[in-house]
């Protein structure tokens, strides 16, 4: 069976006035050994049957449809089917570059565990950008370089992942929990080898009224968010790197910035001691 250099997976749902032009997008890539996974996560509106009309005109558009699961288990239906030797994970309502394939080629010829991409926003114009270094570097050395910095997008779609690397380490998306890019993100950094930036700007994203982080309330949101910087908090403890260390349980106070009536400084606190306490009964456990 052939295995093509890239598997675009994109999960589907509710975007019926966006998924045409986000798949154009796609199967129009000047670059055309990919394959482009559609996961129709119980869609309810016209989404089902265009993403079949879509496989049926193009023999390299895979189609799933599920129970809607969230965009988590949507992604991790992919990935279970992909055969690309580097995945990209795009949304239903964005677009990536037609030429993004085709100039992110020269970035696989080292096998790196990841690519790293960036990204703007096609309606507010922000960009979401990397620029730290040219070179090769491990995942969590490239880490502390961005942080120092105070530029580390979490957003999974900037980054292209060697697909074996995510396999051996279980690299998955949390299910059930809003905000599964910040739980994921820094995981694959850390379990990486070898990263490099390709400083391609390739992905157009579209901050909807209507999308699932926007619609949900702010208790949701902040709920969702503790409960993900509690788990990477006490992940990071186990880290030996102490600069490391802290620079990442800071980012995960920052994540609350944007969400105004939480007092961050309460919730560094929280964090960083119940993180302890959680590294404390981890040991421990060893020894009963």
């Amino acid at each position: 069976m052939h295995t093509p250099v890239f598997s675009i997976i994109v999960p589907v749902y509710k975007v019926e006035n966006y998924l045409d032009i986000c798949v154009q997008s796609l199967i129009n890539q000047t670059f055309d050994d990919i394959e482009i996974i559609l996961v129709d996560d119980g869609s309810p509106d016209s989404c089902p049957a265009r993403c079949d009309a879509f496989a049926a005109k193009d023999a390299r558009v895979h189609v799933i449809h599920q129970a809607n699961r969230g965009l988590s288990a949507a992604r991790n239906a992919g990935l279970m089917q992909a055969r690309g030797s580097y995945v990209l994970f795009v949304d239903s309502d964005d677009v990536i570059d037609l030429d993004t394939c085709q100039r992110l080629i020269p970035f696989t010829n080292r096998c790196p565990d990841i690519i790293i991409g960036d990204g703007i926003s096609t309606t507010a114009g922000k960009k979401l950008s990397h620029g730290h270094t040219s070179t090769y570097i491990r995942g969590d050395a490239y880490m502390k370089l961005a942080l120092r910095r105070g530029s580390m997008p979490m957003a999974a779609v900037l980054y292209i992942y060697r697909r074996e690397f995510l396999r051996k380490n279980h690299l998955s998306f949390k299910s059930g929990i809003l905000h599964e890019d910040e739980q994921f993100t820094p995981r694959a950094f850390l379990a990486a080898d070898n990263v490099v930036e390709s400083s391609i700007c390739f992905y157009h994203y579209v901050i909807r009224a209507d999308s699932i982080t926007t619609q949900c309330d702010l208790r949701r949101n902040a709920a969702d968010l503790y409960d993900t910087c509690l788990e990477l908090a006490a992940l990071y403890e186990q880290l030996s790197d102490h600069e490391l260390k802290n620079l990442l349980l800071d980012s995960c106070n920052k994540i609350f910035e944007p969400i105004s009536g939480w007092e961050t400084p309460a919730i560094r606190k929280s964090l960083h001691s119940q993180a302890i306490r959680i590294a404390q009964w981890q040991t421990k456990k060893k020894y009963l």
